[in-house]
């Protein structure tokens, strides 16, 4: 049985806060239901866990034979990459990068591509990465984000009282769109429509400064609230997602990739208003799981929330083909035993 040393930051099922940490905890549960045996390697918080440096090593050392996946950002992990390029070990290695900035930082020479010379196999996300690292002679292949599906919510269990329930479900910061949507809510207030919609925010604040404005801005108005960080790595998480009506997603996020958040809605039943940045335009297909509009744009997301609010069967209508078009990004579609081979895993 292959072995796999999986470097990079790993959610647990208790706390999966992050894009990388959702995603590498998926990966490694397919690489375990493929047969693999994965021996995870955590760098999430290294500065309170400097340790977890160490164990790279060690994990290395007592395993010299086993596959390597690092799956994280150059940020994280690039010194990992210069390492393997000075000490050629030999192994069989594959780097998933993650975000947009990945492709970006190479192909504009801010990492040296050369690095990559012992790295067997580049995974990116999107076909844009792919063209990028194809300007400095990097060879890659695209893989999309993923997540296992056991079970659909009941969409017939959603409450139906003619309230518009927007949600959003990410990183809580400004260039996510956070400042955006309060906006919206404020001036759809102001028109009077409070009693017509409701929004809910989860996830984690990265800054105490933006978390202490931003809660002060959500108690002046009684129908926003703040939820805390929700657990899709539990089914009651998606069965909570899916009693809302609508994904909220003006992100304009530098490091933004295949967002999991796009997924999650889907599985949940929710069209998605979200922006035109990266590879949002891809995924979110126009008037059938949900909107593209501009971002960074206030207009545009207010017109689309008052569009929800007055025309909501329109967007109920998206709900069935939301959930059937999540199981493009099964894991089991996208994890298997044809895809590992490619990789020699």
């Amino acid at each position: 049985m292959k072995e796999i040393i999986l470097i990079g930051g790993i959610g647990t099922l208790k706390k999966c806060a992050g894009g990388e940490a959702a995603k590498n905890l998926n990966l490694m549960t397919a690489l375990r239901d493929c047969g693999r045996i994965v021996i995870p390697v955590n760098l999430i918080q290294l500065k309170k866990h400097p340790w977890r440096i160490l164990k790279i090593f060690f994990t290395l050392l007592i395993h010299p034979k086993s596959n390597v996946i690092i799956s994280s950002s150059l940020k994280r992990c690039g010194w990992l990459i210069k390492m393997f390029y000075r000490i050629n070990s030999g192994r069989n290695i594959c780097f998933v990068g993650t975000g947009c900035e990945f492709s970006q930082t190479i192909a504009q020479g801010r990492f040296n591509a050369k690095y990559f010379r012992n790295i067997s196999n580049i995974i990116v996300q999107g076909a844009t990465m792919k063209e990028e690292l194809a300007t400095v002679g990097l060879n890659s292949m695209v893989l999309p984000n993923f997540k296992k599906i056991t079970a659909l919510p009941d969409l017939k269990a959603r409450v139906d009282d003619g309230i518009v329930r927007f949600v959003f479900l990410a990183r809580i910061r400004t260039e996510k769109g956070v400042d955006l949507i309060l906006k919206s809510a404020e001036r759809l207030c102001d028109a009077g429509l409070d009693k017509k919609f409701t929004i809910d925010f989860y996830g984690a604040f990265e800054d105490k400064d933006y978390q202490k404005q931003t809660l002060s801005k959500i108690a002046n108005m009684p129908n926003v609230h703040y939820k805390g960080v929700l657990n899709l790595v539990k089914p009651t998480g998606y069965e909570i997602l899916s009693q809302h009506s609508i994904m909220l997603f003006p992100t304009y996020w530098p490091g933004e990739g295949f967002p999991g958040i796009i997924i999650d809605a889907l599985i949940a039943g929710l069209p998605i208003i979200a922006s035109d940045w990266h590879f949002n335009s891809s995924l979110v297909e126009e008037n059938k799981t949900g909107r593209i509009i501009p971002h960074n744009n206030e207009e545009a997301l207010y017109q689309a929330m008052l569009d929800v609010i007055h025309n909501p069967q329109t967007y109920q209508a998206m709900s069935a083909y939301c959930q059937q078009k999540a199981f493009t990004y099964d894991t089991k579609n996208i994890i298997n035993e044809a895809f590992l081979k490619k990789l020699n895993m």
